[in-house]
């Protein structure tokens, strides 16, 4: 576990090699809400509880073998002083962020469960290979049975 709900988070994660899930757990319903799959050259955290100084709401568990490299938010902040376009980079990480999320939510409103795993698709093409059934259907909003009856469609 990188990141346990209810944890204080000062660090942000940059993924040289492996993949992690960010994910909500719902002990009460006996679930988990994935909200993201982290893979090599992107970043994770709990994003709300890291910009907010709350306690964290989301896990943040490696899946396989990895390789992170951590930064606390102070020394990310001294380093924007420091390092002249740093703070322009983390902006537009961010902003990239942010547009995938929105996406992410109007996607779920919008679009069939057949078009979210065609992105998720395009979005990680190897992702299958690396994690569970079980979770691609979290991430997706559907059950595993429905996920293995689009797969087989595509057939």
């Amino acid at each position: 576990m990188v990141i346990k709900a209810g944890d204080l988070v000062t660090k942000q994660y940059f993924i040289v090699k492996g993949c992690l899930r960010t994910y909500m757990p719902d002990d009460e319903r006996d679930r988990e809400y994935i909200v993201q799959f982290a893979v090599e050259e992107w970043w994770a955290s709990d994003y709300i509880a890291y910009y907010t100084n709350s306690p964290a709401t989301l896990d943040v568990e490696c899946l396989e073998d990895c390789i992170l490299l951590s930064i606390q938010k102070k020394d990310l902040e001294s380093l924007y002083l420091q390092v002249d376009g740093l703070e322009s980079f983390f902006l537009r990480k961010l902003e990239n962020a942010f547009v995938a999320f929105q996406k992410r939510i109007l996607s779920n409103l919008k679009e069939t469960a057949e078009q979210r795993y065609e992105e998720f698709i395009r979005q990680y093409p190897t992702i299958e290979q690396r994690v569970k059934n079980f979770q691609i259907a979290s991430y997706l909003g559907i059950t595993p049975e429905s996920l293995s009856r689009i797969r087989k469609a595509r057939q």
